[in-house]
């Protein structure tokens, strides 16, 4: 990974939402259906999920992660609760006021209702951006070395996942999660990546279908 831009170690300088310059909203190619994951339709909506879509632009993914890995911000909301990885939350609005806006402005939660089909709304404020981050080799302490930047993956890199991808993939071993099967607290939830995943070999989401098989 090439190194970016160090995340600041003080307050963010202000920044107010604009849906002009901070969506970047290209419907999903396709919305899953309970039905399509062999389950059953719930009383708020038959609607599983969707294929992956751009949602922020470039500069929205900046500001949350100027917000996120403020000193202020991981000083009063950081939790370490799984070895692996740490969790971010209860940032908005005093840590994060352009996430807080981001979540509740009108163009945004127009745009997942009209992909659930129910008039969805943030049900609380701690919840708001609630952010996984993987911990590197720097642990704890390289957190708040996290760049504002979004790393990007070097030559080296990159064909070194190009030689991965011809191998036969292997299903993740249950027996030893990242993360244990679960259900989120709420009904639904928007799962947005902040890192470049372009080349990224791991990390994606995996859903349990009712047949037992995944997704």
């Amino acid at each position: 990974l090439e190194k970016g831009t160090s995340a600041s170690r003080g307050t963010p300088a202000p920044v107010s939402f604009d849906a002009s310059n901070h969506l970047a909203y290209s419907p999903p190619s396709s919305i899953l259906k309970m039905q399509d994951l062999k389950l059953e339709p719930t009383a708020l909506s038959d609607v599983a999920t969707t294929e992956p879509f751009s949602l922020l632009s470039y500069e929205a993914v900046l500001q949350h992660r100027r917000e996120l890995f403020s000193k202020e911000t991981l000083d009063h909301c950081l939790h370490h609760t799984r070895p692996g990885s740490v969790q971010v939350r209860g940032a908005a609005p005093r840590y994060a006021p352009f996430i807080h806006q981001f979540w509740h402005s009108p163009e945004l939660l127009k745009i997942v209702s009209d992909i659930a089909g129910v008039e969805l709304v943030p049900a609380l404020d701690y919840e708001i951006s609630h952010t996984n981050v993987q911990l590197g080799p720097d642990g704890l302490e390289g957190v708040r070395n996290t760049p504002i930047e979004p790393p990007v993956a070097t030559e080296e890199a990159i064909q070194r996942l190009k030689e991965d991808s011809k191998r036969a993939q292997v299903v993740t071993d249950q027996t030893k999660p990242i993360i244990e099967w679960h259900k989120d607290s709420h009904p639904w939830v928007c799962v947005v990546m902040l890192s470049d995943a372009r080349h990224m070999s791991g990390g994606e989401t995996e859903l349990l279908k009712g047949d037992g098989s995944t997704y």
